[in-house]
């Protein structure tokens, strides 16, 4: 895991260095650059496979004609290099990011099939005055992007980009009204105007000063619902591939950990590592105090596998300066309230090790949420408009604050309504998989392990592992009413059973006591303020409105609406009025 930086059209030696030096949290081991009239590379390196000299980046090739730098891991990388060796490829390093080089070399931009991990990364090929940018088929690794038709200027952080001051610091407003009912930004476009996302499973090539943005791994690919084995069979399928995926993600130089919630997923992931041979498993578990932490749960998982267990219970001093800390590392607002839980569980964790699994990814693709029920045979007689409408509203608490028949002609693109061979099921889960995921929570987990120079692997998001599950019938995924059947028949035996049995519960934090008390005052202050952006565009009356008191669900609704504002406002603070953002800088990291 790294951070990457860079620009094509122009050269700019003292922006390469400030685009390396704001992302320094990525990779605080090392800082490498490439410079050239035409384009310039930059790396901030986090040691994690070849700690030695030789794992500097930006790599080359044999001849210096191909330069790289990387975001991430390829797992399969052993293999690969093996059958490049055989074809007569030198490598200089044991690093797995050189295998990226002479893959290249080898197949050409199609080499990336062959990649199996979670990566960004941007190689240019000088004697074709080529630069291919191209993010991994999930989007575990984030990679941004701006493009005027002559210059390009690229990085894993839109901090980074933002350093350039071609770039107009400007909210795209669909971006803004899309934030307020997802809670993040769907799509390529993000929430500042004109930087867009590579999406997940795509590359950008530009060659000829032309730009193609190209999708090489297709989700829809996959048919739903195709698998003809039988349960047995399956099982027997699944298991294989877990144990696969966890094994490949144990390869590094440095210690590996797992944060443990006591859940399914988190505990299936500590079983296969047990499985897998891993000795002293550190496991590390974090609560806020309230009633519904799991720290019970993560130690009765902890005590079967005899694992090094860490657990923190966590009562911020100072939520003002920790929100604001937060919403600088998350780079784009983003309003899950499980950032908190993963950046404070970090900060600790980095005593301990460099690299940590962790459990996401097994709700979208085992089906886990309570929403799924949606699609369970009892509802059938549903007509699938309305089960749409109830997916969108429990998916989001959004009730229409403005703008509403848009932001519903958003979703029903991105849902995808128009395939007949997708079940509604596959739907919902295709959905999470290609905008929750990748722009939300895949994001989170970044963004805050990476605030503190960690490495986090998702086992349960390994692309083979996916593309099998997803072609799994919808009865191996939810049974009457309970989600993730298939997964909770293989770890029976494995896990405890009242860990096999445990319902979903996500990670709780204090919110609505947050915005009632230890908030309260800051989140009018920021919000109510003359040059506050949200106050402008929907106007004192709806705020004031917001801070009024509520109970049931419509509470529910307010708070969560309030809390995306304040991300928001404290994000727009930072990054489009730039309050202070140099001076602050030490004090946020």
């Amino acid at each position: 895991m790294c951070g990457i930086s860079g620009f094509y059209g122009f050269r700019d030696d003292v922006l390469l260095k400030k685009m390396c030096e704001i992302i320094r949290h990525r990779g605080p081991d090392q800082e490498g650059i490439y410079v050239s009239n035409k384009v310039s590379l930059g790396h901030r390196r986090l040691s994690i496979i070849d700690l030695s000299e030789n794992g500097r980046q930006p790599m080359t090739n044999e001849d210096g004609s191909l330069f790289v730098i990387v975001n991430g891991e390829i797992y399969n990388f052993q293999g690969l290099r093996d059958e490049l060796l055989k074809n007569g490829h030198h490598f200089k390093s044991c690093s797995d990011s050189e295998v990226i080089l002479h893959s290249y070399e080898e197949k050409g931009v199609g080499c990336v099939e062959d990649f199996r991990g979670m990566f960004s990364f941007a190689l240019w090929d000088s004697k074709r005055d080529r630069l291919i940018l191209c993010r991994d088929r999930i989007g575990k690794k984030p990679l941004y992007y701006w493009w005027n038709g002559k210059r390009l200027v690229f990085a894993s952080e839109i901090k980074s980009i933002l350093e350039c001051s071609d770039i107009d610091r400007e909210v795209n407003l669909e971006g803004y009204s899309y934030y307020l009912a997802f809670q993040y930004v769907p799509g390529a476009e993000t929430i500042v105007k004109n930087v867009y996302r590579l999406p997940p499973g795509h590359m950008l090539i530009l060659e000829d000063d032309n730009i193609t943005v190209k999708k090489y791994w297709n989700l829809y690919d996959i048919k739903p619902q195709s698998w003809s084995g039988s349960e047995a069979e399956a099982c027997e399928k699944l298991k294989e591939l877990l144990d696969e995926s966890v094994s490949l993600r144990l390869i590094s130089d440095v210690p590996v950990g797992v944060l443990l919630s006591g859940g399914l997923d988190s505990s299936s992931v500590v079983a296969m590592m047990s499985g897998a041979g891993a000795k002293e498993i550190k496991t590390f578990s974090v609560g806020f105090g309230e009633e519904g932490d799991e720290l019970g749960y993560a130690k009765i998982v902890a005590k079967r596998f005899q694992t090094d267990h860490h657990e923190f219970t966590i009562k911020p001093d100072n939520l003002m300066n920790l929100l604001e800390k937060i919403v600088w590392h998350l780079d784009e607002p983003i309003a899950d309230g499980g950032a908190f839980a993963t950046f404070l569980v970090s900060e600790v964790v980095k005593d301990y090790v460099k690299v940590i699994l962790v459990g996401e990814g097994a709700d979208e693709l085992f089906c886990g949420y309570s929403w799924y029920k949606l699609s369970s045979p009892y509802l059938d007689f549903f007509p699938e408009t309305i089960k749409r409408r109830l997916y969108f509203y429990l998916n989001t608490f959004y009730r229409g604050w403005e703008n509403s028949s848009v932001i519903y002609k958003k979703f029903e693109g991105l849902f995808d309504t128009t395939s007949s061979n997708i079940d509604f099921l596959s739907r919902m889960s295709f959905f999470e998989m290609q905008n929750l995921l990748p722009n939300c929570l895949l994001m989170k987990v970044d963004k805050m392990t990476m605030a503190h120079s960690i490495e986090a692997r998702a086992p349960f998001l390994d692309h083979k592992l996916l593309e099998f599950v997803v072609a799994l019938p919808r009865k191996y995924k939810i049974k009457g009413l309970t989600g993730k059947y298939i997964l909770r028949k293989v770890m029976e035996g494995i896990l405890p059973q009242e860990i096999v049995e445990r319902k979903k519960r996500g990670f709780l934090i204090p919110l609505d006591k947050w915005l009632e008390s230890g908030l309260k005052g800051y989140t009018n202050e920021v919000l109510m303020d003359d040059s506050s952006f949200s106050k402008n565009f929907l106007g004192n009356e709806m705020l004031c409105k917001l801070f009024r008191p509520q109970r049931g669900l419509r509470r529910i609704e307010y708070n969560i609406l309030l809390w995306r504002l304040l991300i928001f406002e404290v994000w727009y603070r930072f990054y489009i009025k730039g309050d202070n953002i140099h001076e602050r800088k030490n004090s946020l990291i």
